[in-house]
């Protein structure tokens, strides 16, 4: 499969280097890479609480750059609908990648054992009087 290439709207002047395309070989990459970009992600929004990374535009980012292979700092420097479009793209590989997938199934049990553990409280308190 082609790596897709996407051609930015402005050159991007970046450490010494100017963009005026990325190749995202999203194909190519490994688990490791994955873990590397989550621990990016992580490292960059160290106060942000858990979400679907699948979906979080700041993940995708650190994804697209590994994929890339660029610095992710490039990205906060290219033009806004660039960013889209770049965030957008790994977005889309991860969905259809069934990491969104993985993460729901994951979602889904925690609901349940808090749905679970409410039900278990709710049936061991005491029932209130109702006032006539």
């Amino acid at each position: 499969m082609n790596s897709p290439t996407f051609k930015l709207t402005r050159p991007v002047e970046f450490e010494g280097e100017t963009y005026k395309e990325l190749r995202f070989d999203f194909e190519a990459m490994s688990g490791r890479d994955v873990v590397a970009a989550k621990r990016e992600f992580e490292q960059r929004n160290p106060l942000l609480q858990k979400s679907v990374i699948a979906m979080d535009t700041d993940f995708a980012a650190c994804f697209a750059a590994r994929a890339a292979k660029v610095p992710v700092g490039l990205f906060d420097h290219v033009s806004a609908p660039d960013y889209i479009g770049i965030t957008q793209s790994a977005i889309n590989f991860l969905l259809f990648s069934g990491l969104l997938s993985a993460e729901f199934q994951e979602m889904k049990k925690a609901r349940e054992a808090v749905v679970e553990e409410m039900s278990k409280q709710t049936s061991t308190e005491p029932s209130g009087t109702s006032a006539s």
